[in-house]
Parts: structure tokens; C-alpha cells; sequence
């Protein structure tokens, strides 16, 4: 015999907090599912290195460090990771050098030759103006791991806009 729960809202035993919410179309809406969307807001410059995204579209349980744009996973699961990242030169013109950029996450040993590199690429510059970068992956990872955007050759462009070029984000989907 089938059962059928009927319910709108599911809450966790402790505090209440809503866990998840069921509207009268069926569509569930998780409003604490670990997600965030960061960029950096920043008059037009080009960056290299690990990039301390500062502004977050969204910071679900505030997974991104602002200040070092380090986002630190908080339950163990399958998680959807992205970034674009748009290739530029130090100053924010024209690009007019290679750009190498990669996803590192650190399972616990520190972000050494020993981290995780996933979906590296490789930008030719040739001075033939702007070109965006872009990794996408799902991966299972682990509660305290942690994920950087680290450009190792070249520069990313960032500016001071809310709807930038270069950004960094992703979500727990299971």
C-alpha cells in the first residue's frame, strides 16, 4: 500500500530551522543548501595568483572567506564547481600573455604541490584582446575541504561591477 505525506515546510528537530519547503506547484525550495557566488569587486586590474573574491552574489552559511576567497566546504557530498575566469594583461588592457589558471582543492595537507588541480587551462594571448576561461566540474568532496581559483601564469580582469566577467561559485547537489 502506498503512503503519501503531505506537508509544505520540513524543519531540523533542534532549532527549527526550515529545511526545505514544498510550494502548492511541487517545486522544493532548500533555503540552506551550501551555494555561493563570489567575484571580486575591484576597479579594472589584472590579478595573478590565488584570487580573494570579496563580494558574494550569494554565501550560503558563509562557505567563502571574503578575504581570502578560500570557500571551505561544510557537509560531506557531490558538489557543482565554476568558475569563468577573463584573461588580461597587469593593468587590465589587452591580453599580451599566455593565462594558466586552475580549481585547487585541499583535502587537509595544505594547498602544496599535493592539492587537488582540477580542469586546468590554458589561455593563448597573442594580444588578441579579452578571452574568458571557464572549468566547470561535479565532484565528491569531503566536509573541511577547501577550494581556491589560483592563476598561476598570466592575469585575470576584475572591476568594479556587480555583474563581472571573472567570477567563482558552485553548490551541494547531493
Amino acid at each position: 500500500m502506498a503512503s503519501i505525506l503531505k506537508v509544505n515546510t520540513i524543519q531540523d528537530a533542534t532549532n527549527s530551522n526550515t529545511a526545505m519547503t514544498i510550494d502548492s506547484s511541487g517545486r522544493v525550495l532548500q533555503p540552506n543548501k551550501p551555494a555561493w557566488h563570489v567575484y571580486r569587486k575591484q576597479s579594472g586590474a589584472g590579478l595573478t595568483g590565488v584570487i580573494a573574491w570579496n563580494t558574494a552574489h550569494k554565501n550560503v552559511g558563509t562557505m567563502c572567506n571574503l578575504s581570502t576567497g578560500i570557500v571551505t566546504v561544510p557537509v560531506t557530498g557531490t558538489y557543482h564547481i565554476y568558475t569563468a575566469l577573463l584573461g588580461t594583461n597587469s593593468s587590465g588592457g589587452s591580453m599580451s600573455e599566455d593565462m594558466n589558471g586552475f580549481i585547487q582543492v585541499d583535502t587537509g595537507s595544505g594547498f602544496t604541490s599535493k592539492s587537488r588541480v582540477f580542469n586546468d587551462f590554458s589561455i593563448i594571448g597573442n594580444g588578441a584582446g579579452y578571452i574568458t576561461g571557464h572549468i566547470h566540474l561535479t565532484y565528491p568532496l569531503s566536509a573541511s575541504d577547501q577550494i581556491r581559483i589560483n592563476v598561476t601564469a598570466g592575469h585575470v580582469y576584475v572591476e568594479n561591477n556587480d555583474d563581472p566577467f571573472s567570477y567563482f561559485g558552485g553548490c551541494l547537489i547531493g
